[in-house]
């Protein structure tokens, strides 16, 4: 089943999001500091390959 390339643009976006949080907020290493940000996700076309 064919998944359309919008949606697969949405998912991305999501994971760009959930990982910007996770590594701005819940990472405690002292080796990551300052200002870091995600700039591109990419999800495989087939959800079962994540």
């Amino acid at each position: 089943m064919p998944i359309n390339k919008n949606r697969i643009q949405r998912v991305d976006e999501e994971y760009k999001k959930a990982l910007s949080h996770i590594i701005g907020y819940e990472l405690k290493n002292p080796n990551v500091t300052g200002l870091i940000s995600v700039t591109k996700v990419k999800v495989t076309r087939r959800p079962k390959i994540c």
